[in-house]
Formats: structure tokens, sequence, C-alpha cells
């Protein structure tokens, strides 16, 4: 193994460089996931607007109540159908 000295000035310089570069790269990765993503909100989320658990959104999905798509482990729905559903739920109680 190799080792080198380098000054303290120089090594906080180096790090202050590694630091600014590693905040570019996050803003740029959550730039890319928010247009990924789009119109797409993700189970929690999606708990949140309902005023549901994440147990009776399962079982929305599985009684084809609502659309979802898995990636990976994840679900994700899209923003505009938790709203019709939220529409639908509204209208039957005024209804």
């Amino acid at each position: 193994m190799k080792i080198m000295n380098i000054e303290a000035t120089a090594f906080e310089r180096l790090l202050e460089k590694v630091q600014s570069l590693c905040l570019i790269i996050e803003d740029a990765s959550e730039k890319h996931r928010t247009k990924m993503l789009g119109d797409w909100i993700d189970n929690q989320e999606a708990c949140l607007m309902l005023g549901l658990s994440s147990r009776k959104m399962q079982a929305l999905r599985d009684g084809g109540k609502i659309a979802y798509t898995r990636i990976e482990r994840r679900v994700f729905y899209r923003k505009d159908d938790i709203i019709s559903y939220l529409e639908t739920l509204l209208s039957r109680k005024s209804g």
C-alpha cells in the first residue's frame, strides 16, 4: 500500500471540491428522478392523499379498484388515478 502526505490546506480544498461535486450529482439525480416519475406517486404518498392505510391500499390493488405499477418491490400509482378514485369516493358519499 502506498502512503502519500499532502498539506492540510490542499486536503481541505480537495474535500470542498468533492463535496460540491456530490451536491451537483445529488441535484442532477433528483431532477432525473422527478422527470422519470413525472405524475407518479409512491404508495406512501397515495396513502396520505386518500387517508388510507397501506393494507387498505393493498386491498384496493388486489380488488382491481385502483391501477398501479410495481417496480422492484415498490408500488407506484398515477396521480390522476388516485384523484379519480378520490372523486369516485366523494361522489358516492354525496349521492
